[in-house]
């Protein structure tokens, strides 16, 4: 399945969880990415036939941005408006997306309990993100559960490295919160990696490696069990 990502960002070279992001995905997938801003200061606008083009390529839609006084940057309305408001060319877009699958990934600089009901905000990001749903909806998408990122500044190493492995699972099988997706997603992983090891240290990582499919067929069998 290939998956693009159009990143809303105003300058993402100077954003750390953009970085870090871009990193991420580009070293664990094969996804494309489309910086709008970029995109936009070097054509001072977006064609829609040339987007057409290239949304046709993909089977995996998703929206990258940060969220800036409760939506996203400017720029993702701006590529909304240029690329989807001839009326006359809509036909052919969702000919071309219906059935496809669609995901937003956002940054969210605050807590969790901060968007919800009662909370500092008042409005849940369930809400603040419904005009995707809706743009989704009428282009035939399927909408993915989104994947957000609360508070990236504060996250410690040990939290960044199980950030990079949930981020790419979600480019590549667009699941959220799954701990049993993401063992076998890790384990997957780990197995395709092509490791120049003593005889020692190759005997020590294949009994870690047999521990971790253990550990992994009991969580299945507890799952099972849990159905």
């Amino acid at each position: 399945m290939r998956t693009i990502i159009y990143i809303a960002h105003d300058d993402a070279s100077s954003s750390s969880s953009q970085q870090f992001l871009l990193a991420a995905g580009r070293s664990m997938t094969k996804t494309d990415y489309v910086d709008l801003s970029v995109e936009y200061k070097q054509n001072t606008k977006f064609d829609d036939d040339i987007e057409l083009e290239r949304l046709q390529k993909y089977d995996r839609v998703i929206f990258q941005f940060p969220l800036y006084w409760y939506q996203a940057p400017a720029i993702m309305k701006v590529w909304l408006d240029q690329v989807f408001g001839n009326v006359l060319k809509l036909a052919k877009f969702k000919q071309a997306l219906s059935g496809k699958d669609f995901g937003i990934v956002c940054v969210v600089g605050a807590r969790p309990s901060h968007y919800q009901l009662g909370g500092r905000d008042g409005v849940t990001l369930s809400s603040l993100l419904s005009p995707y749903f809706a743009w989704a909806n009428y282009m035939g998408l399927h909408f993915l559960e989104p994947f957000v990122i609360y508070q990236f500044q504060n996250k410690i190493e040990k939290e960044k490295m199980r950030l990079m492995m949930e981020y790419s699972m979600y480019l590549e099988q667009g699941l959220v919160e799954d701990f049993y997706a993401l063992q076998s997603y890790v384990l997957d992983k780990m197995r395709a990696i092509n490791l120049e090891l003593s005889p020692i240290d190759s005997l020590i990582f294949q009994q870690f490696m047999n521990d971790f499919e253990n550990g992994l067929q009991e969580l299945e069998e507890i799952n099972l069990l849990n159905q």
